[in-house]
C-alpha cells in the first residue's frame, strides 16, 4: 500500500493490518523471518518528503542497513520510533524453565542458570544500544512500548492524550 494523507486511506490501513493480524496462527508454516531493513527499504523508497513515519518494532536484527534506511527516511521526514519490549526479557524470573520453538525445533531454556540470564540479557541490551546510539546521533525519539500492557492506554499516557 502506498501511503496517502487521508482517512479513508488510513482505514482501509489499519482494514489490512488487522486482516493480517487475524490470519496469525501458531500452526502457519514456518517462514524464513524478513529482515528488518526490508521494509525500511520499501518506506525509505516509497515515503515523500514532510512525511511523518512511525516504527513500530522490537529491533530485532539491527543491522548497518537498517540504520541506513532510517537515516535517508530522516533526511526529509520526522521519524518516531517504537521500541516494543517483552519486560520479561529485562528481568527473568529466577525459576524460569520453558521450552522455545520456531516452529520447527524446540529448546529448553532454564533461566536458573546465570550464563543463560547473563547471554539473554546481553542479547537484550546490544539491541537496544544500537537503538539509542542511532536516537541520540540522530535525534530521533525512541518510545518504549510494553508488550505486557495494553498498546492503546500506553501510547495515550506517552502522547499526552486524555485515557479512556
Amino acid at each position: 500500500m502506498r501511503p496517502q494523507s487521508s482517512m479513508r486511506s488510513l482505514n482501509r490501513f489499519l482494514s489490512v493490518l488487522s486482516q493480517a493480524n487475524c490470519q496469525l496462527n501458531a500452526n502457519a508454516p514456518v517462514v524464513a523471518p524478513m529482515p528488518l531493513s526490508t521494509p525500511l527499504a520499501a518506506a525509505a523508497r516509497i515515503v515523500k518528503s514532510g512525511a511523518l513515519v512511525i516504527v513500530f518494532s522490537d529491533f530485532d536484527g539491527w543491522d548497518d542497513a537498517t540504520e541506513k534506511y532510517l537515516r535517508s527516511i530522516t533526511q526529509h521526514n520526522e521519524l518516531i520510533l517504537f521500541s516494543v519490549l517483552d519486560p520479561m526479557s529485562q528481568q527473568l524470573p529466577p525459576d524460569l524453565d520453558i521450552v522455545v520453538s520456531d516452529g520447527v525445533l524446540q529448546a529448553q531454556i532454564n533461566g536458573g542458570f546465570e550464563t543463560v540470564k547473563r547471554r539473554l540479557a546481553d542479547f537484550t541490551s546490544g539491541r537496544l544500544a544500537s537503538l539509542f546510539s542511532f536516537s541520540q546521533r540522530y535525534g530521533v525519539p525512541v518510545v518504549p512500548l510494553s508488550a505486557a500492557k495494553d498498546t492503546l492506554p500506553q501510547l495515550l499516557h506517552l502522547l499526552g492524550g486524555a485515557s479512556r
